[in-house]
């Protein structure tokens, strides 16, 4: 190990001198490519379905081509020597965990704060009286708290607790993967023309999960959505392989971290998922309860308190990817290139009414689903409403998304699922077009902050917002069907 962190970071100076980020992509890309194509097993298949093999091709690079594109070009122009979206530089993050405090610092000030005099009065101090933006509920500390019983708690030591999550998602990837048969349809067949072997999917997730920007961006901040990741992929996981009460455990415990999941929990009810609705609250309560207990009623009261404030006010920054941050920066409400850490953007009466109609808009898509359905909820119901509920949110930073990585993976099962058709291959390419814009850095897009095209700065809310498109296309047609209507394949 002492020999490991000069030879990254010796690499990593060779990348950023010769700003071929891009190049390194394209060098694991190539390799992992090569271990994924079973060329003996593809060439039957090829000469079964020679038109059909060289579309995926051609989209499969083209969609490679655009990414590769993208990254080097964003960070090329990125003012940051590495950028966000650099793969080596979050690879070293995750082998060398450096002391990043985005989620950590405020944490364990509000940590220290309620065990001090001024304890019960944890918000009015530091988030209205600091100006510190110190967002998560209370439920959010109990984990840090027990863990400062045992350890000496640091942003250090935080951020490896979030390299043990990444390689935990990665896991998690690698199992879904092989859980939900991630085959094409063709013939009447299920064929795939690329192996199935344990290796080449592992391969296959690293690789993805290491150049998936959202991901990369929250583990260079120190940021706690890490663990949300973590444990929504292994929720995804365990519905996946009808585990109900496990995923909605896993996702019940990322709502003491992430309170806009807290309507997982009407979403069971109204999806008569009793199972998952009992494991959320079996999780939910307890660490509810232990922060009102050890933390005190007021503020909790307090907390709702900071989220009016928030939802009447937002961030213009372009990193906001919602409906609130897409409004702030239409209008000029604020400065939307440099994020102030101690200033929201003014309140406006516009962005607020914008923000009310998109949250009750995003919230009531997944649920109004779940009423018309005759049947049992599938995994893409569950990807549906975990985008629904964070595109709902007044701020969803870029690496709120980071929970998109396994709704890529839903979303392209349920396409395959139908037999090739133009209404297929649409799909599958939106599906791509969605990755290229979620998945990547785009910085230069910033030019047209101060101008009325500075929607271009939501990117990533576009990109998310095609997924849903995608999902809500395939989960309506399955209610459809349970309701004995005939849906026709254009």
């Amino acid at each position: 190990m002492a020999t490991l962190g000069p030879m990254l970071d010796l690499a990593i100076e060779l990348v950023h001198r010769c700003r071929c980020v891009s190049s390194v992509s394209m060098i694991v890309v190539a390799k992992v490519g090569t271990s994924v194509f079973n060329f003996r097993s593809v060439r039957p298949w090829y000469r079964a379905n020679g038109l059909h093999c060289r579309l995926w091709i051609f989209l499969v690079v083209s969609f490679l081509c655009i990414s590769l594109a993208s990254r080097g070009l964003g960070l090329y122009l990125s003012t940051h020597p590495t950028g966000p979206a650099d793969p080596l530089d979050a690879l070293h993050q995750i082998v060398l965990p450096g002391s990043h405090d985005d989620s950590w610092g405020p944490m364990i000030a509000a940590l220290e704060l309620v065990r001090g005099p001024h304890g019960s009065n944890l918000y009015e101090t530091l988030f209205f009286g600091l100006k510190a933006k110190f967002q998560y509920p209370p439920s959010s500390l109990l984990i840090i708290d027990l863990l400062s019983a045992f350890v000496s708690l640091s942003p250090f030591f935080l951020n490896c607790l979030s390299s043990v999550a990444f390689l935990g998602s990665i896991i998690g990837m690698v199992l879904l993967l092989q859980k939900i048969e991630l085959c094409d349809v063709a013939g009447g067949r299920r064929q795939s023309p690329i192996g199935g072997s344990l290796a080449t999917i592992a391969m296959v997730v690293f690789a993805a999960l290491c150049t998936f920007y959202p991901l990369l961006h929250a583990i260079s901040l120190g940021q706690i959505q890490v663990w949300i990741d973590f444990l929504f992929i292994w929720g995804c996981l365990s519905f996946v392989i009808d585990r109900h009460f496990l995923a909605g455990t896993l996702v019940g415990l990322a709502c003491t971290m992430k309170p806009q999941l807290g309507v997982f929990l009407v979403w069971a009810l109204v999806w008569r998922e009793h199972r998952f609705g009992l494991g959320f609250l079996l999780t939910y309560i307890p660490f509810t309860i232990g922060a009102v207990l050890r933390y005190g009623v007021q503020n909790s009261f307090a907390y709702l308190d900071v989220l009016s404030f928030i939802s009447k006010r937002g961030e213009s920054v372009y990193m906001n990817q919602s409906v609130n941050g897409l409004m702030n920066r239409l209008l000029g409400n604020g400065n939307n290139l440099t994020w102030d850490a101690h200033v929201f953007a003014p309140p406006n009466h516009w962005v607020h009414s914008a923000t009310i109609v998109a949250a009750a808009v995003f919230t009531m898509i997944p649920l109004g689903v779940a009423f018309r359905a005759r049947r049992r909820a599938d995994p893409w119901d569950l990807g549906l409403a975990a985008l629904c509920f964070t595109m709902a949110s007044p701020i969803a930073w870029e690496h709120h998304y980071g929970i998109a990585i396994p709704i890529y993976v839903l979303a392209l099962r349920a396409v395959l699922k139908h037999p090739p058709s133009l209404s297929r291959r649409t799909r599958i390419w939106a599906l791509a077009v969605s990755w290229c814009l979620t998945a990547n850095y785009m910085p230069w897009l910033n030019a047209s902050a101060t101008t009325r095209f500075n929607v271009l700065q939501s990117y990533v809310f576009w990109g998310a917002l095609i997924l849903l498109g995608i999902l809500l296309i395939e989960t309506v047609q399955m209610t459809c069907q349970s309701l004995g209507e005939d849906v026709v394949e254009r």
